[in-house]
């Protein structure tokens, strides 16, 4: 029974002297360990003094968060690194999606920019082309094809209206105000026009011109500012998620991660890979309803970026290029026909009757106008198409942004622990042993690192998750041009474009219509020869301005002064068709106007110049007549 007592005795003697060994060990092992906390502390900008500088077992009985036991961690330095936690797993989230935002941002900037400057340039070309074309009586109308573009543009930035009630209505007030220019032996009332105007769905003075454009400007009107909030929405959908604060489950399971294996005195040690992915998946588990919504959401804007960037009636740029070409031919087309749609109209049984004539009125001069032909040669490569290319790979590339894998994967890599290596397992330097949880928030209630109530949503995922519904609404109506797609008010700004929409009027520096009509024959040809420098007569290249020709060739060169009877030379631009211009007054698109009193304050100087160098041999050439 002695010998039994001691030899317990003996054993338990042993016991305590391990015991006591590794203490002492620990107590050693400790001072250096909590010197290299202290170092990792201040690094991160905290005061020194909450280090402690004793025994590890010192500062365990209070700690709420870090594993108890030895630590090198006291109650307010846990509370600092909670705050800490937060901000960096802001910046941590922050920075594994601020890529995809940008992208977004860059893209809707772009896109927007483009299709702005697209409005721009074909108000700036028409009202250039007209204003060259048809002189002051384009200019006392330009308040209709002004009001025409201001609706287009207004359209796409939001404002709702019937896209194909502008174009009806645009075609309607050119009709009326071409009609009565051409007729001004006769006198129209308000009545008679708006009569006329509602003729013109029955004789169609401007053939499918007008429902041709109606139906392409929908849709692509439509298509591009669907397409463009589309990409605003996706924009506001990663910016409204980087501002949802993590739970504070969330922060509580992060500084476990990360900080607590500092408090056991092991800064160096980072956390296991698996233990990681479980962590972040739960702080991400209210962003995770996004993922469904979003997916489909990306799904239709890239069907519609089919569409956008397509060659068909969806693509802006492909629709407005050619559309003040359009407009010119369907006048001239119903300048062609006048004299029947005259007849019609004021046909006495179906039309609107006989209006009154106007009696004893002036003898007018009337000046022929230019004549736009349809481009023959084959359209260049479109921007639009290479722009929204690049847009693709970006929907592509975010497509799969709120799936748990990848952004998980991402946020993890930049702090977990090399596979293979050591690594903190949130009680020590062990293997984590626990099962990954699977996507979603319902799954993420049994996260075994981070609490998370999945019977309540995040309000804040929520709104984005309604807002994307309604997006991917809009965007399957306008992909399909079923029906009209209505603006939703989504309270997504778009980003500001320098570009005015204002019109520019172009006016050329070389002698006008009237001015070039004043000059008698001899003096013509004289002007022929300054501007060409001495050589060649009647139409040479002088006429055409270079300067008005578009970086791509696009546009047509046209004459800068209208000439009487039918045009001398060659009268086509690059890859345009001859047209002769027809002298029949009722065929003419600048129509008669007064030849006003000429005097020295009105003269151009350059016609001056031309008097000057020609009165001497006036009387000459006037003989020679």
């Amino acid at each position: 029974m002695v010998r039994l007592l001691l030899t317990d005795f003996s054993s338990l003697y042993s016991v305590l002297l391990i015991m006591s060994t590794q203490y002492i060990g620990s107590c050693s092992a400790s001072s250096k360990q909590c010197a290299e906390v202290r170092t990792a502390y201040v690094n991160m900008g905290f005061s020194s003094m909450d280090v402690p500088t004793h025994s590890l077992a010192l500062q365990s009985s209070d700690l709420q968060i870090c594993p108890p036991g030895l630590s090198c961690c006291s109650r307010d330095m846990e509370l600092q690194l909670f705050e800490h936690s937060e901000k960096v797993y802001q910046q941590l989230f922050t920075n594994a999606t601020e890529k995809y935002k940008e992208e977004l941002v860059t893209a809707t900037t772009e896109l927007h920019g483009f299709f702005t400057r697209q409005l721009a340039k074909v108000q700036k070309d028409t009202d250039e082309m007209f204003t060259t074309a048809y002189n002051v009586k384009y200019t006392q109308n330009k308040h209709v094809f002004d009001q025409f573009f201001n609706s287009l543009s207004s359209f796409y930035e939001g404002e709702d209206m019937d896209i194909s009630d502008v174009v009806h209505q645009f075609f309607k007030k050119v009709f009326v105000t071409v009609f009565s220019m051409q007729h001004q032996n006769y006198q129209f009332s308000d009545q008679f026009l708006a009569c006329a105007a509602n003729m013109m769905d029955k004789i169609k003075p401007f053939g499918n011109t007008p429902e041709l454009l109606q139906k392409s400007l929908k849709q692509a009107l439509e298509a591009s500012r669907t397409f463009i909030q589309g990409l605003a929405v996706a924009r506001n959908v990663v910016a409204a998620a980087q501002k949802v604060p993590p739970t504070v489950p969330c922060v509580k399971a992060y500084m476990k991660m990360t900080f607590c294996s500092h408090c056991q005195g092991l800064p160096m040690l980072k956390p296991c890979t698996d233990y990681s992915i479980n962590v972040i998946k739960g702080c991400l588990a209210y962003h995770s309803e996004l993922n469904q919504h979003w997916q489909k959401f990306i799904d239709t804007m890239d069907a519609l970026a089919q569409k956008v960037a397509g060659d068909g009636s969806y693509n802006l740029e492909a629709v407005l290029k050619p559309m003040k070409d359009q407009i010119s031919t369907a006048i001239m087309g119903y300048q062609n026909n006048s004299n029947e749609t005259f007849m019609r109209v004021i046909d006495t049984e179906t039309g609107c009757g006989i209006p009154p004539s106007v009696s004893q009125r002036k003898k007018r001069e009337i000046y022929t106008g230019v004549v736009y032909g349809q481009p023959t040669r084959k359209r260049g490569e479109l921007q639009l198409t290479n722009l929204v290319e690049s847009i693709k790979g970006v929907l592509r590339e975010v497509k799969h942004l709120w799936t748990h894998t990848p952004l998980a994967g991402t946020m993890c890599a930049a702090i977990s622990a090399p596979t293979g290596t050591r690594c903190w397992n949130g009680e020590g330097d062990a293997r984590y042993s626990k099962g990954l949880v699977a996507d979603g928030l319902h799954a993420n209630g049994f996260n075994p690192e981070v609490e998370v109530d999945s019977s309540r949503p995040n309000p804040q995922i929520t709104t984005q998750i309604n807002q994307m519904k309604s997006m991917t609404g809009m965007i399957s109506n306008a992909t399909t041009g079923v029906g009209s797609v209505s603006w939703i008010d989504l309270q997504v700004p778009l980003p500001s474009v320098s570009t005015s929409l204002a019109s520019t009027e172009w006016k050329p520096e070389k002698l006008n219509s009237r001015s070039y009509s004043r000059l008698p024959g001899y003096a013509r040809q004289t002007y022929l020869n300054i501007l060409s420098g001495g050589s060649g007569s009647g139409h040479s290249s002088w006429l055409y301005d270079d300067e008005d020709m578009s970086s791509s060739g696009t546009h047509p060169r046209v004459p800068l002064i209208p000439t009487r009877g039918k045009q001398e030379g060659s009268g086509s631009g690059d890859g345009y068709r001859n047209m002769n211009i027809n002298t029949h007054n009722e065929q003419e698109i600048l129509l008669s106007k007064p030849k006003p009193e000429e005097t020295q304050a009105n003269i151009h100087p350059t016609l001056k110049t031309i008097r000057a160098k020609t009165r001497r041999n006036s009387s000459k050439y006037s003989s020679n007549s």
